[in-house]
């Protein structure tokens, strides 16, 4: 009988502990949600950085140019990032 007692609290423990991070997942969510990519904004910041850039290697033996792009596009995904409601429909 101690045992039941035990798996008893046990699971209500976990169906709330369940419940509970369900609701953190979703308040993270919508906050989440309230900003996204203004995709007008990032082209050009990413146009802009890889016209700052030097001409790139004739040749290679890495991909060290692969590098630079991925850091523009990377610093510029950043930087665009907006409120939902300052984003242009087209730029979304």
């Amino acid at each position: 009988m101690g045992d039941k007692i035990v798996y008893g609290i046990i699971g209500i423990f976990m169906v709330g502990f369940v419940s509970f991070m369900i609701w953190v997942m979703a308040v993270d969510y919508k906050e989440a949600r309230s900003v996204d990519v203004d995709q007008c904004m990032r082209i050009e910041l990413f146009n802009s950085c890889m016209k700052r850039l030097p001409a790139g290697p004739q040749s290679t033996k890495y991909n060290d140019w692969d590098e630079v792009v991925n850091q523009c596009n990377r610093v510029s995904l950043q930087q665009s990032v907006r409120k939902i409601e300052n984003i242009k429909p087209e730029c979304r």
